[in-house]
């Protein structure tokens, strides 16, 4: 069966290429992406979805390029699963999502030092309450004739969002994707 850019259920689009100039930017062990360096002084914003409590790569966004960063996630701030951990006895995952919170409420006034713009809303492939879709975030931002890198690391909801064909034609000024 095929769908717009999908063949039996794959996106055929993206295949991987090799490029020379990568680099790494973010932590070691989680929340590191390889991007191409060359590239990244032409954008104008990284746009981040599902930051989650590691900056690091945003960090270092700024750090190469002195840019800012638009970030969405609306679940840094959700006690729930904490709860949940204590509620089941799962005591190492409990403490882990403790103290990242309790990090997080340290971390997240100091943003602003490496110009992260924070938004409590996730990315959708349609507008919800609290997830929106990438063409409203254009037009709320002014994000149009913007040259951005887009970096969408949602949890398995990537798929949602770039099966709907809608989304291909507002990746223009995309100079890179990363998930």
């Amino acid at each position: 069966m095929r769908y717009g850019n999908m063949e039996n259920g794959k996106l055929k689009i993206f295949r991987p290429v090799q490029v020379q100039g990568l680099l790494r930017l973010g932590s070691k062990f989680d929340g590191g992406y390889v991007v191409h360096q060359e590239s990244l002084s032409d954008a104008d914003y990284l746009l981040s979805y599902g930051m989650g409590y590691n900056i690091d790569f945003e960090k270092d966004f700024y750090k190469f390029t002195g840019k800012p960063t638009l970030a969405f996630d609306p679940t840094l701030k959700n006690v729930s699963p904490i709860i949940d951990k204590l509620r089941a006895a799962q005591w190492t995952p409990f403490f882990i999502h403790l103290k990242n919170r309790l990090a997080w409420v340290y971390q997240e006034k100091r943003l602003r030092y490496h110009h992260i713009y924070l938004y409590e809303e996730g990315l959708s492939a349609y507008d919800r309450e609290r997830y929106k879709s990438l063409g409203y975030h254009y037009e709320r931002f002014q994000l149009r004739r913007k040259k951005l890198v887009l970096k969408v690391d949602i949890e398995g909801a990537e798929y949602d969002v770039m099966s709907d064909g809608k989304i291909y034609t507002q990746l223009d000024n995309c100079i890179q994707i990363i998930f």
